[in-house]
Parts: structure tokens; sequence; C-alpha cells
């Protein structure tokens, strides 16, 4: 009987091994941005707000917001040292991975183990692991489950079946089936729909170390969907995390207001509880010793609204706490969503506590 390997992925995400060639983007620093209030781009069209299209990446020091539709991308090619895949977490997308190593031996009845619907394991730091559980404390930690294993050669690598996700704008689509393996400094796949056979359609897809991933769609090639790694330091949006089903057992599903750190490139936040004496208006730079800043992308996650009480229009925020953002070169900014704004539109309000050592005067 055929054994299925399933992981899912949450992905947006991502790694943190660093190791790429020289880098395509020359950044030239300024100095810091003093802070802002900014809304949100979520809303792409005329949609509800919890189910806003866009991801929209906000990046501090420079008060550049970037929004992009969700659904723009299918797999993402990371840059780093370790050759590794991730699908489309935003939208609800799934993977097997077959013992199969011919396309040709792949069809629609291969889907079955994707139907299913199966339970994740929930490890003490309240975070998915997959069915082979990850060690979150770990610099190799990413958010959710990957493509494992890309191999050398074509020949060996196994066919993975693709559930492309529904999660967004788009309905229904085609399965696929495809493989994945290595090439000098990147890779190369071949893939088709659930039900195609010989020939099948071909890319590669290079790496690019001013990126975290380069990214991918099977409907109009290669994208830009993430900004340059430099270039962000968190993320809103759809993502698939956790949740639980009548059972109480934890389950994957996707989640709207998701707020993501830049981990892979070395982004860290902190959230800080309000007290009579800590409050977002009052925090400064001497309040900083003692504060822990955590690596994992859901530090800030889903805990600073209240989803059980929001509604399509209206976002229930948490504003008993706000968050401490350090991003890559070391300046850190308080960060407020108590500003409210809407379902899709959130507000964010953020202001400098320190200035990186380069940047300091």
């Amino acid at each position: 009987m055929m054994k299925y390997a399933i992981p899912l992925v949450l992905a947006f995400m991502f790694f943190s091994w660093l190791g790429c060639k020289k880098d395509t983007t020359t950044f030239n620093r300024v100095q810091a941005s003093l802070g802002d209030t900014v809304v949100l781009r979520g809303i792409a069209n005329r949609e509800r707000g919890d189910s806003a299209y866009n991801s929209v990446f906000l990046d501090f020091s420079t008060a550049l917001q970037t929004s992009v539709l969700r659904s723009s991308w299918d797999l993402g090619f990371y840059c780093g040292a370790e050759f590794r895949v991730i699908i489309n977490h935003s939208i609800g997308a799934t993977v097997a991975v077959l013992d199969k190593t011919d396309l040709d031996q792949v069809t629609i009845a291969d889907t079955v183990a994707l139907v299913r619907k199966f339970n994740l394991d929930v490890d003490t730091a309240g975070d998915l692991t997959t069915v082979d559980p990850v060690d979150l404390d770990s610099a190799a930690y990413l958010a959710g489950t990957i493509i494992p294993d890309i191999p050398q050669s074509a020949a060996t690598s196994r066919v993975l079946i693709l559930n492309r996700g529904t999660a967004t704008n788009l309905g229904r689509r085609e399965w696929v089936k495809m493989k994945i393996s290595r090439t000098a400094n990147g890779y190369a796949v071949t893939w088709g729909n659930i039900d195609d056979f010989t020939p099948y359609n071909n890319f590669t897809i290079n790496k690019d170390a001013s990126y975290n991933f380069r990214y991918r769609s099977f409907t109009n090639g290669q994208v830009n969907y993430e900004p340059a790694k430099g270039l962000w330091d968190v993320a809103w949006g759809h993502s698939t995390y956790k949740g639980t089903n009548t059972a109480g057992a934890a389950v994957a599903t996707v989640v709207p207001d998701f707020m993501m750190i830049n981990f892979v490139n070395g982004v860290k936040a902190a959230q800080v509880m309000v007290t009579e004496t800590t409050t977002f208006a009052s925090f400064n730079e001497t309040q900083l010793a003692g504060i822990t800043f955590s690596g994992l992308r859901d530090v800030i996650g889903v805990n600073w609204r209240n989803l059980a009480n929001s509604t399509s229009g209206a976002l229930s925020i948490n504003t008993n706490r706000f968050y401490l953002i350090q991003d890559k070169i070391g300046n850190i900014y308080k960060v407020s969503f108590a500003g409210g704004g809407s379902r899709g539109n959130p507000t964010v309000w953020y202001i400098l506590v320190r200035k990186a050592p380069e940047q300091a005067e």
C-alpha cells in the first residue's frame, strides 16, 4: 500500500539559514523613520474585510507598505544555503509527497490523501508542528511545513501533488502534480495538471540573495510577491495556522488578520502587556532592559486581536498589549494596533524607541 508523507505548509514562511550568492539589490541606508500611523491596504476590490484578498508587507524604518494579492503565487523557492520550497499558506494550499517518481503514474486517484482531514500536533510552545515535529526554538524553524529534501537528481525526485488552495478570490483550480530538483543555484520543476501525461511543463528558477524566497505561479509564471528581504519587517494577511475542531483537537486552518514578522531575515519581536506603569504612550528606551525578543513568526500572530468578537466589518482589538519590533539592523519600534481601522484595513501605529548603533548620531 502506498505510503504518503503529508505536510501542510503554513509557510510564508520560512527559514533563517543564510548563505546565498551576491545580492542583486544594493540598499543605500537612510535615517530610520521616527514613526508613522499607517492604514494597511488589505482590501483589493469589494470583498468582505474578513476575506481581504491582499497580503500587506510593512517596513518601519522606510515607512514602506507593499500590498499584493495572496493568490498571486503557488510555490516559494528559498534563497538561502538550503534547498527548500514552500507552498501558499495564505490561501490554504496543501501538498502530499508520494512514493512514486514517475509523473505518468499519478492521477486524480492519488489526491485522496489530501482530501482527508487530519490533525496536527501542537507542541508546548503553542504552535503547529507537522507529522515530523520541528524544534520551534531552532534557527531552522520554518513556520509550518515544507516540501522536504529537494534532491539533486530529477530521476530520484518524488512526485508531489498540490491542492492550490481556495481561501481567496479564486475558485476551485486543477490539482497539480510536480517534481522538483536542484540546479547549480536554484531549482528545476516539471509539472502538469493531475490527469496530464507526457509531455509536461518545465521551468527553472534561480536563487537571489536579495530575497528570502523567489515565487512562481502555475498560472502567471515567475511573480514578485514578497519584497526584497531588507524591505519589510512585518506582513499582515491570511495564514494557515492552528485551529480547534469539534473534538478539541488542533487542526490546520486558514485565519485572517495574521501578523507575521520577517523572522527569516532576523526580525524579532516582543509582546508587552499594558500596566499602570507600562503603556504604549509612555514606553521609552529606558524600559528595554529585561525585554526578551523572539524570532518566532507568530510572536504577534493573532494575539493582537480578538477574532471571536470581530465581524466582517469590525475588528475587536486587544488594547491591553502592544509590541516591540527589532529590525535586522537593530532599530527598535513600539507598535500598537489600538488605532482601529476596519476589517481588511487595520491601522498600525509605530514609533521609534531606539536607533540601531549605525543609525545613532
